[in-house]
């Protein structure tokens, strides 16, 4: 017997060892000594992968699934993992690809239509979004993740009373789905009924507190009931989380503007225009009219 593949099956062995102990560093450390020594190891780069995966390191894995893909273009779910992972690192023109190789090794893979709708959405293809939401709800009429998109789809398409009622079918099914409450909420505050739209995004950040749009839904439904200084609160609630979320931050211009603060309000409009011009003008534009306003009643 030669000495690589024994110094390959000890390796491997340390490695899962380490594995089950929660050695996690280790593992990784063990895998990649694997690798050192066989680099087309496809066992032992599924199984780092997914070590990198628990502990968050996308990107590092990122070159080792796009070798098993090579060394196994058969695998319909690593070729889905690959596209998936290219499609959250913006790399949509090469998801685009593996998600069709995906949906042409098996048809009735429900997230390769999802993502694929998302990302035809994302390039305003409304009619071939719907099409393939379409056909991730005829592989599963109950499917939560294709019910969200299609609400999604609609909200996008301002056709409230569909979300509204799409929503509604996704909280029979799943009472608790934050996602679905949000959306609601989103709907409702469109409508022009932020009491309604107050208490399903409430519901949406207490099932999820990572739930932003449901914030920035609060806080614009707080801003329709006139609770500035709710709104306020809310607002930093959510850039303590994200420091550059343009549309907290308009809505908190607004606030300190109507509250008064207006050299906090101008701050905070500086800063926007560091993160979207666009909403940084449409916001110096309010505070403008305001100042205009107070000068005149003054």
């Amino acid at each position: 017997m030669s000495k690589t593949p024994v110094n390959v099956k000890k390796l491997m062995s340390e490695a899962e060892q380490k594995l089950q102990a929660q050695d996690l560093p280790g593992a990784i450390a063990s895998y990649r000594d694997v690798l050192a020594v066989d680099p087309e190891n496809v066992e032992a780069l599924d199984h780092l992968v997914a070590v990198l995966f628990a502990v968050g390191q996308w990107e590092e894995a990122m070159p080792l699934l796009e070798t098993v893909v090579r060394l196994t273009p058969d695998d319909v779910e690593a070729t889905y993992v690959l596209g998936d992972l290219y499609f959250h690192f913006d790399r949509i023109d090469e998801a685009r690809v593996l998600f069709d190789k995906v949906l042409d090794m098996d048809p009735d893979m429900l997230d390769a239509h999802l993502r694929l709708a998302d990302i035809f959405l994302g390039e305003d293809r409304l009619k071939e979004c719907a099409e393939e939401i379409d056909m991730a709800l005829a592989i599963d009429p109950n499917s939560i993740l294709a019910l969200i998109s299609r609400a999604e789809l609609l909200l996008y398409q301002e056709q409230m009373p569909e979300v509204v009622m799409t929503t509604e079918e996704i909280l029979g099914l799943d009472p608790e789905n934050a996602r679905a409450h949000c959306l609601l909420g989103m709907a409702y505050l469109a409508m022009s009924n932020p009491d309604e739209a107050l208490e399903y995004a409430t519901k949406a950040v207490q099932l999820d507190p990572d739930e932003i749009d449901a914030m920035i839904t609060i806080i614009q439904a707080q801003l329709s009931k006139s609770k500035f200084e709710e709104a306020t609160a809310t607002c930093e609630v959510v850039l303590a989380r994200d420091p550059d979320n343009g549309l907290a931050l308009m809505s908190l211009g607004m606030a300190q503007a109507t509250l008064g603060e207006w050299n906090k309000a101008k701050e905070t409009e500086k800063h926007l225009r560091t993160i979207d011009a666009a909403l940084a003008d449409n916001l110096k534009e309010l505070l403008d009219y305001g100042a205009g306003m107070q000068e005149h009643l003054n």
